[in-house]
């Protein structure tokens, strides 16, 4: 080619050139990379959804306290459901100062061991094991057999939607004496006055959460018996979005680690100051409507009862009336002492 016609090719491939599309930066305008996938082998099981929903990776977490007779199975158990469904998981048992076998047997059945070396509670067991786990997606359940693990899959595929998973515990075995449903019914009447919604069942012990939730609330968060009762009542007092799955609940292996009055009363103190630190309007219309309560039972027994009758009935509340008052200003210094820390 003679020299102008070589200039008229280069001017044509400049043009060409620049009006061409750029490619794009390095993560500019590119999709992210998708996510290693939920289920071994890269695909989901059949009947199992990929997507927004899809399995994902999960974090067991089991507290137990000389447990050594059930721990084993239920870790087998849990292992083999979630590996027939295809997801991927790490099984943590957090031997909380046992003094039997409970951490060898659960090491040999294959989970990931946390050893306190003094008994510290449920709920410190819990949140020691929730720290430890490697996944944003958490399930809780106990090491004595009560739960069964069958449901998992479905309450995982679920934490898809919602922001907490509860197994809703059914049949005799939960429901127990009366003593234990009154108690029961008191509870569940001041959580669901308190966060305005009904709760199926407040400290249900199997249920999927998220690991980052249970950090952030930490200091609030029970360490003992009610860790589930105040994980459920803050969950809710946040606005997050809670779903119910109806579960079986079995006869425990081995003794009971529960006190049933002490437990009892420890709970009724972590609701209440739960209901301080996240709705305390709450608490105090309940001891306002105590107190009216208890001056219409005088007003009544000053109306219907003898003198004398009526006087007992008159000393009784003003026992109460005391009470709601030391009460109330116990209530006002939990509050005052909580803003003062938050202050600093």
């Amino acid at each position: 080619m003679t020299e102008p016609e070589v200039s008229v090719v280069r001017r044509r491939a400049a043009r060409a050139e620049s009006s061409a599309p750029s490619a794009p930066a390095p993560d500019e305008g590119m999709p992210d990379a998708p996510e290693a996938s939920a289920f071994e082998g890269g695909k989901p099981p059949e009947g199992a959804t990929a997507g927004g929903s899809a399995l994902a990776r999960v974090s067991v977490v089991i507290p137990a306290f000389d447990e050594e007779e059930a721990v084993a199975g239920v870790i087998r158990a849990v292992a083999d459901v979630l590996d027939g469904a295809g997801i991927k998981h790490e099984i943590i048992v957090v031997d909380d100062g046992s003094a039997d076998a409970t951490a060898e047997r659960a090491c040999a059945a294959g989970a990931r061991v946390v050893r306190n070396p003094t008994n510290k509670g449920y709920g410190f067991a819990l949140l020691r094991g929730i720290e430890a786990a490697a996944n944003e997606l958490v399930v809780i359940t106990d090491a004595d057999g009560t739960y069964p693990a069958e449901p998992l899959p479905g309450m995982i595929e679920a934490a898809g939607k919602y922001d907490m998973v509860v197994g809703r515990r059914t049949g005799a075995l939960y429901h127990g004496p009366p003593l234990k449903r009154l108690s029961r019914l008191v509870f569940q009447f001041l959580a669901e006055f308190t966060c305005g919604t009904r709760i199926p069942d407040i400290n249900s012990g199997l249920r999927v959460l998220r690991r980052s939730f249970v950090l952030r609330h930490r200091r609030a968060i029970s360490t003992g018996y009610s860790f589930t009762t105040t994980v459920t009542l803050i969950a809710l007092l946040e606005g997050q979005h809670l779903e119910y799955r109806d579960i079986s609940y079995r006869q425990r292996l081995g003794r009971s680690k529960v006190h049933w009055v002490r437990d009892s009363l420890r709970s009724l103190q972590i609701i209440t100051e739960t209901i301080l630190l996240y709705n305390p309007l709450k608490a105090f219309l309940l001891l306002a409507g105590a107190s009216l309560l208890a001056g219409l039972v005088h007003l009544a027994a000053l109306w219907f009862l003898p003198a004398g009758g009526a006087g007992a009935v008159g000393a009784v509340v003003h026992a109460v009336y005391t009470a709601l008052l030391v009460l109330a200003l116990g209530c006002v210094g939990f509050v005052a002492g909580m803003a003062g820390r938050r202050g600093r």
